[in-house]
C-alpha cells in the first residue's frame, strides 16, 4: 500500500468537513517499534495487549 498522509490522501478529496478543537493525547505510530513508547513492555522488551501466551519469543534488539 502506498504510502501518504491522511489529510493528502483522503480529507481533500471531500467536501463539507467540519473540524473542531479537540484536546487529546496523540502520538503518530509510524512503525512497530513506536508502540513501545505509547504502551509497556514484558521483561523481554516486547509490547503485549490482551490475554497473550507468549512462549519463546526473542528478546527485543
Amino acid at each position: 500500500m502506498q504510502s501518504i498522509y491522511l489529510d493528502y490522501g483522503i480529507m481533500e478529496k471531500f467536501g463539507g468537513v467540519v473540524l473542531t478543537i479537540g484536546d487529546f493525547g496523540w502520538y503518530d505510530v509510524g512503525s512497530w517499534d513506536c508502540l513501545g513508547v505509547i504502551f509497556p513492555s514484558d521483561e523481554k522488551g516486547n509490547v503485549v495487549r490482551g490475554n497473550i501466551l507468549n512462549d519463546s519469543t526473542i528478546e527485543s534488539l
